[in-house]
């Protein structure tokens, strides 16, 4: 898996960042500021929170509590 995802981001030539962890996801403006373990943020226009491996989604019972206004796709 790790190899592929790493071809993954090669082949589109992703800004991937590893050993990153996101500490907070902040609504700005239009979009987001993501502040990361390493003391950056990043601001982005979207933001994806993904579980579950491949087309398998996992749907954690804290998104209950995920304000309306946002939206969720589980597929």
């Amino acid at each position: 898996m790790g190899d592929y995802l790493e071809a993954y981001a090669a082949w589109f030539a992703l800004p991937v960042r590893s050993g990153v962890r996101v500490q907070r996801v902040d609504p700005s403006g239009d979009g987001f500021l993501v502040a990361t373990s390493d003391g950056r943020t990043i601001a982005a226009r979207q933001v994806v929170v993904a579980t579950g491996p491949f087309r398998e989604p996992n749907v954690p019972g804290v998104a209950a509590r995920i304000d309306p206004a946002i939206t969720m796709r589980t597929s």
